[in-house]
């Protein structure tokens, strides 16, 4: 099942759903991301590599990227943060699933 209402999302409604969300790092022992920080992480993750609409195949695959990119840092420093990013876009895409941010 598409954990988008759609089987494709706009960019332009993904960027506004992160924009929106409140930028707590789940497990992040209180840290979180500013607006500008989301809006850095979205580019980041999505900028112009998927186009212009986003399918749910499209968004595990930005997080199953980050999952090899994890196993590859070798300071513990790089991998918290990759690992917070992991969580934050798991936590967007529970929100997205449940349509409690669309």
């Amino acid at each position: 099942m598409s954990f988008f209402k759609n089987k494709r999302m706009s960019l332009h409604e993904l960027k506004k759903t992160f924009l929106k969300s409140s930028g707590v790092i789940p497990r992040g022992y209180g840290r979180r991301y500013s607006r500008e920080d989301r809006k850095m992480l979205f580019e980041e993750v999505f900028g112009s590599k998927y186009g212009h609409r986003i399918s749910n195949k499209d968004y595990k695959r930005a997080i199953y990227d980050f999952e090899k990119k994890k196993s590859e840092v070798e300071t513990k420093e790089e991998r918290r943060i990759i690992e917070d990013k992991i969580r934050y876009l798991k936590k967007i895409e529970r929100k997205l699933h449940h349509g409690s941010l669309l």
